[in-house]
């Protein structure tokens, strides 16, 4: 027990460690992140929802069908942030990347940027956040990032930076390219043109103010004064509008030392990637802060659950697009976000990081059209569609043309009646002096010329009051939905353009949703910890042992429960107390899988263990003992009897004639080898037809059928055994040397019913067998071979039960035999019919001569049958069998009942 007890600990600690490394090797990292969407999105989870000081305006499919399709030109921007600022929004993020100029509408960029620069109903300057595009497909890759790919850009971007519009192919020659880089470089030359361009502009820049256009061509151009066109001047200039942008945007930037992000341009511009890219310059210069809207932090399986804070950009960092516009609503300064490795401060907040990412803190519900689990229902978190915007600010523009051509009117009416002149600029005059006008109508006191004008005048005023009505009501439900908030203004449409990413919440989340959590964290003042990096091995450890401790003190079905109940108490500890109190995001999945692991592994260890204690026992006493009857006590140990069971069972004993003569020349050694080999032949004969071989008697056997339940064929199998068992015999014995002994089988076959069980000197000593005068019979049928000169003797039992069987299966092969009489055997006073099992080639002549001369003596014709065995000698030659008949006529045996009574063994 003790062995048992020590071998469960060991593998439940080794399987321990194995769950560890596997760990540490990142084998659990899916199954983990997975744990963690599942902790959001719990039904179970305490509700905490968006703040309700975060709106969405939706650029959804339905705006799409209504305004038309992507691309819209930047004046249906302008009319939604301009519809925001009227009804109160304090801050508008737009979530939308503004990187290239509406060239196709004229004045849109600056009536956006009016927009962005007006004031609100409240008279403060609406805060409008803009994005900024950081792709990671801008980045040098491939043959640039193998060894020496920054030294030969830089010499590439040394040679463009000074001439521009030189050729490609003598740039490459002059840069001294490699043939990847070279073939590379020619691909595409009007790119590097560009990084050449902005790694000059951003030198110029740091010694002094943003230059003009044309100094920035000068230097380009090698000092040329006629700058004209070149391949590359609208790339350049683009360059230059760049910077322009960042130049304005600088004021929005926080201050602090580059940091290498990892692209290679990054290596000879001074830190920054040249992949991001600001709004143009009206834009940056209309914006009071900015922040990167490209989605990135993605883990391992493609789903995005952290965020990083900040980017180096020009002149500074730029903080996510989320936390920037928290900011920029809190009227906190662009310095007071800072990124360290573990943590995030934003203002005198602290968000927890690790390696300088950021848990984003899914609330339980988001806006109301996209609340995963119900939030509480008395905060509002609008989505409104942009459609709604834009119409209501046309809307507006039908109501100041109304309002215009209603003036107008007033004014012509004005100078025929001699009215009031307050009355084209009072409104309140002029309802006044429309009302006096309608009484007038209607006592018919308007001159005629007058009254076509009178009721024009008076249907405009009628259709402006009721208009200015529906707007001001639509106006006032607007401002009740982003009074004071922050308003997120992005893309949820289902289509092409969609800005969709994987997050705990689904496989397509907007991705301006993502920004608002962001934001929802900083204004709300609340995030997610991740536990400590110690947490999970130490859990790992600490579980796996004590499930191994258990598993090897407490046996398998207790320490099952104790291993349940430690993984529930994890579980709910770390999903449920942690998660939702707490608000630590503690390891699940490993810590909770080191238990179970070791569990099993202990279990498993034991049952291992024992099943090689059983098989060891197994192949001790096989050797013994029938392997049935070890098989059948190894399955069901309650099955051995000491009681014992009385059936009906048919006994087989065998014994090897002539072996005692071979023993005396063979040895000790010799004699076990050749009883091995003979024995060992005969008991498989035996088992391959379901006997239970009982024991071996010296050069002799004993087995029988029914061992352990009843078979119903059993006689027909004993005769094929035997037969069987004479044919090994005959192949064995013909592989001896010419001239030594030769074996043969003496075998008796006998059915009845015996007491089947464990029997001996119980409790030490017992043997599963059977007792009963069949047991008897067929030994002394065995010995009755000597007298008759016989191989295999049966009963008439056993001969009934094979005619049973050849009655029940038509066409079946059975055992031919002879019939030897009624017999009473050595040590048996009852008479039995006797049958001698023949070979298949006996001819059917000496079996019908056999039975004339028995059945004679049975009938107690002993002249008859005195002649009939005569008869039988002069045709087949005399035998043992017949020369006991004609004795035992010749003294007179017989004459009363026909039974043939043997008188030796």
């Amino acid at each position: 027990m003790k062995v048992l007890r020590s071998t469960a600990f060991v593998t439940g600690l080794l399987a321990t460690v194995a769950v560890w490394l596997a760990s540490a090797l990142g084998a659990f990292d899916t199954l983990e992140l997975r744990s963690e969407d599942s902790r959001f999105q719990s039904p179970m989870r305490r509700k905490e929802p968006l703040s309700g000081e975060i709106a969405l305006v939706a650029i959804d499919d339905g705006a799409l069908a209504s305004m038309g399709r992507w691309p819209w030109p930047r004046t249906y921007l302008a009319s939604a942030v301009d519809e925001l600022a009227r009804a109160g929004a304090r801050t508008v993020a737009l979530d939308v990347l503004l990187s290239e100029p509406d060239s196709a509408n004229a004045g849109a960029d600056d009536a956006l940027a009016r927009a962005l620069s007006a004031s609100t109903s409240r008279g403060a300057p609406l805060r409008g956040v803009v994005g900024v595009s950081a792709e990671e497909d801008e980045r040098l890759t491939g043959v640039w990032q193998r060894a020496g790919g920054d030294r030969e850009l830089a010499s590439l971007l040394e040679v463009l930076g000074g001439n521009i519009d030189i050729e490609p192919a003598d740039a490459a020659a002059k840069a001294n390219l490699s043939a990847g880089r070279r073939e590379s470089f020619l691909s595409q030359p009007i790119r590097f043109k560009q990084m050449a361009a902005w790694r000059v502009l951003r030198q110029m820049m740091s010694k002094g103010p943003m230059p003009s256009l044309e100094d920035f061509m000068l230097v380009l151009t090698g000092g040329r004064s006629n700058l004209g066109s070149f391949d590359a001047r609208i790339a350049v200039e683009e360059i230059h509008e760049r910077g322009r942008a960042w130049d304005v945007l600088r004021r929005h930037l926080g201050t602090g030392a580059a940091v290498t992000s990892g692209d290679i341009f990054s290596e000879v511009s001074g830190g920054e990637s040249f992949a991001i890219e600001p709004p143009v310059p009206a834009l940056a210069a209309a914006a009071r802060g900015v922040g990167v809207v490209t989605s990135d932090g993605y883990d391992g399986d493609g789903t995005k659950r952290r965020t990083r804070a900040i980017w180096m950009v020009p002149g500074g960092r730029c903080a996510q697009f989320g936390l920037a516009a928290a900011a920029a609503h809190l009227g906190l300064p662009p310095d007071s976000i800072v990124q360290e490795d573990a943590r995030i401060s934003v203002g005198d907040l602290e968000l927890p990081a690790r390696s300088g990412t950021m848990l984003l803190d899914w609330p339980s519900s988001t806006f109301e059209s996209f609340a995963d689990v119900a939030g509480d229902a008395s905060v509002r978190r609008p989505t409104i569609s942009i459609a709604a915007l834009i119409s209501l600010a046309r809307q507006r523009q039908v109501l100041a043309g109304i309002e215009r051509e209603r003036d107008e009117s007033l004014q012509r009416v004005m100078a025929q009646l001699e009215m009031d002149a307050r009355a084209a600029h009072d409104p309140t005059v002029r309802a006044s002096e429309a009302a006096r006008l309608s009484d007038l109508r209607m006592d018919d006191r308007i001159p005629h010329a007058v009254e076509p004008e009178v009721a024009r005048f008076l249907e405009l005023e009628e259709s402006a009051e009721g208009g200015a009505a529906r707007l001001d009501e639509a106006s006032e439900d607007l401002r009740s939905l982003v009074g004071d908030r922050l308003v997120f203004l992005g893309w949820i449409a289902s289509g092409a353009l969609a800005d969709q990413v994987p997050t705990p919440y689904g496989p397509r989340t907007p991705g301006v949703f993502v920004h608002a959590v962001a934001a929802d964290m900083v204004i709300g003042r609340h995030s997610r910890s991740v536990a400590p990096e110690w947490v999970s091995p130490a859990a790992i450890v600490a579980l796996g042992l004590a499930a191994s401790l258990s598993a090897a003190l407490l046996g398998g079905f207790w320490s099952f429960i104790v291993t349940a109940g430690m993984v529930a108490l994890w579980w709910f500890g770390a999903a449920r107390i942690s998660f939702d109190e707490w608000c630590v995001l503690v390891p699940l999945v490993a810590p909770m899988s080191s238990p179970v692991v070791a569990w099993a592994a202990s279990t498993a260890a034991v049952a291992v263990a024992n099943a090689r204690d059983r098989a060891r026992i197994t192949r001790q006493f096989a050797a013994r003992v029938s392997p049935q009857l070890v098989a059948r006590l190894a399955g069901d140990p309650d099955s051995l009897s000491m009681s014992g069971e009385e059936r009906e069972i048919t006994v087989v004993f065998g014994d090897l004639a002539g072996f005692t003569a071979i023993a005396e020349s063979l040895g000790g050694p010799g004699v076990v080898a050749t009883l091995n080999l003979y024995l060992g032949r005969l008991a498989d004969e035996l088992v391959n037809r379901g006997a239970y071989v009982n024991k071996f008697l010296g050069d002799g056997f004993m087995a029988f059928w029914s061992a352990f339940g009843t078979e119903p064929e059993q006689e027909r199998l004993a005769a094929e055994s035997a037969a069987a068992c004479q044919a090994a015999v005959d192949e064995l014995g013909a592989k001896v040397e010419p001239g030594a002994p030769r074996i043969s089988l003496r075998i008796g076959i006998a059915t009845g019913v015996a007491v089947v069980g464990d029997c001996g000197a119980p409790p030490r000593l017992n043997d599963y067998t059977a007792i009963g005068d069949v047991v008897n019979l067929s030994a002394r049928l065995e010995s009755a071979n000597k007298q008759f000169g016989t191989k295999v003797l049966m009963d008439g039992a056993t001969r009934a039960g094979i005619d049973r069987i050849a009655a029940r299966t038509p066409g079946a092969a059975m055992p031919r035999m002879r019939c030897l009489g009624q017999v009473v055997v050595v040590g048996q006073s009852r008479p039995i019919d006797l049958y001698e099992v023949v070979d298949a080639s006996a001819q059917d002549d000496w079996i019908a001569d056999t039975e004339r001369a028995v059945r004679a003596f049975r009938e107690r014709d002993l002249a008859g049958s005195r002649s009939l065995w005569q008869e039988f000698e002069s045709r087949w030659g005399a035998s043992k069998l017949s020369q006991a008949y004609i004795a035992a006529i010749d003294a007179g045996d017989g004459a009363e009942d026909g039974v043939l009574r043997l008188r030796a063994k």
